[in-house]
């Protein structure tokens, strides 16, 4: 069961790795499959159940108790060692899932000419995503300190198109680490993506407004410390995170 009261989880994986007779290279395949069953509290409007997509919220339309979606997810990756003080990591991961998409709490403003909101309705998704992600990471030894470099491709057939580059460096100090670290994530918005609805506008096969799928981008800097006894160990971390998003988009 996830963190969220109103989705459960089932599913499993199965992993395979394999290594080359001079153990310098690993190639390894995960395939995992899992079942999400969606509900909806009644603690927001009184009513429970899966609201009827794209409709006025103020009618509190229902069209199920719970839905259902499917995914399937495959992972190929490969560890290379390219020297005694550098590891290389490379992974895709293709996923596909199908079934209720949508957020059930999620709503999106109609507006008239004058901008003002008049009605809010429930949003609605495709049924079907698909997405593909490429991962590369470097490790580099530097005397007792570690370096990694990291760079995460994301697409899928939302439209939605985003990069990260990740930086750590932990420097081994006498007894104790420290580790800054910078991470940078850009995205563009999904196809169907609204800020919000003209009451003039004939309604949309799909709308959202959910900032998750919006154009955005965010840096984050932080720094962990820490160190290790031989019975215990100790760490903290602090983090800065900036997110601006693209308010101009054409809606």
């Amino acid at each position: 069961t996830s963190s969220e009261d109103d989705y459960e989880s089932s599913g499993g994986n199965i992993s395979i790795s394999l290594d080359s007779e001079d153990k310098l290279t690993t190639w390894s395949l995960s395939l995992g499959a899992s079942k999400d069953d969606i509900s909806r509290s009644s603690k927001v409007d009184d009513v429970a159940g899966i609201p009827q997509e794209l409709t006025n919220r103020a009618l509190l339309l229902r069209q199920s108790t719970q839905e259902v979606r499917n995914s399937n997810d495959s992972v190929i990756g490969l560890t290379q060692v390219l020297a005694p003080t550098t590891l290389m990591q490379i992974s895709l991961t293709q996923s596909q899932s199908n079934g209720y998409h949508s957020d059930p709490y999620k709503l999106i403003s109609i507006v008239d000419g004058n901008g003002v909101q008049v009605v809010s309705y429930y949003e609605k998704r495709p049924d079907f995503r698909s997405r593909d992600i490429l991962y590369t990471q470097i490790i580099h030894n530097i005397d007792d300190d570690v370096l990694r470099l990291g760079f995460r491709f994301y697409r899928d057939d939302w439209d939605i198109t985003s990069y990260t580059f990740d930086l750590k460096y932990r420097a081994n100090l006498d007894g104790y680490y420290l580790e800054p670290h910078f991470r940078y994530y850009q995205q563009s918005a999904a196809g169907f993506h609204r800020y919000y609805l003209n009451s003039s506008d004939n309604a949309p096969e799909f709308a959202s407004a959910d900032s998750r799928l919006a154009e955005f981008n965010s840096y984050t800097v932080g720094l962990s410390s820490g160190f290790r006894e031989e019975n215990y160990q100790f760490s903290a971390r602090i983090e800065y995170m900036s997110q601006q998003a693209n308010p101009d988009r054409s809606n």
